[in-house]
């Protein structure tokens, strides 16, 4: 018996084998270019080291840290100067409503809300007659 052989089989195994040694000599490269660029950061790491002495390196921290609590204090203040105008707006809302005027109901046209307090209270009085009586016995 004789085998033939499939030619086409035979040039895709080769050329797939080509290719194959093309990108095993690429792989080949790039790792010896990855080496030498780790040798190349590992030498440059030790001469920053060999090159900032300690006194260089306080000076550069004790100025970061300076400029963070200089920035801190800023950030502090206006924060402080908020909340203080937040407070106060606050205590003005609240002592317009306790001495019956709503601005924002008034802004909207509408009536305040101690006039409508009211008018509720005379629509029904009963309330008023048990909030004093409970004046009266309290």
């Amino acid at each position: 018996m004789s085998q033939q052989v499939d030619w086409e089989i035979v040039r895709a195994i080769t050329e797939a084998t080509e290719e194959a040694r093309r990108t095993i000599r690429e792989l080949h490269e790039a790792q010896r270019d990855l080496r030498s660029a780790i040798r190349d950061a590992r030498q440059a790491t030790a001469d920053i080291d060999k090159a900032v002495s300690e006194d260089i390196l306080d000076g550069k921290i004790g100025t970061a840290i300076r400029l963070g609590l200089e920035a801190y204090d800023e950030a502090l203040k206006e924060a402080i100067k908020d909340a203080t105008e937040s407070t106060y707006d606050r205590f003005d809302l609240l002592a317009a409503i306790c001495l019956g005027d709503d601005f924002v109901a008034v802004q909207k046209g509408q009536k305040p809300t101690a006039e409508l307090i009211r008018r509720y209270l005379r629509i029904h009085p009963e309330i008023l007659i048990q909030i004093n009586s409970k004046k009266a016995t309290g």
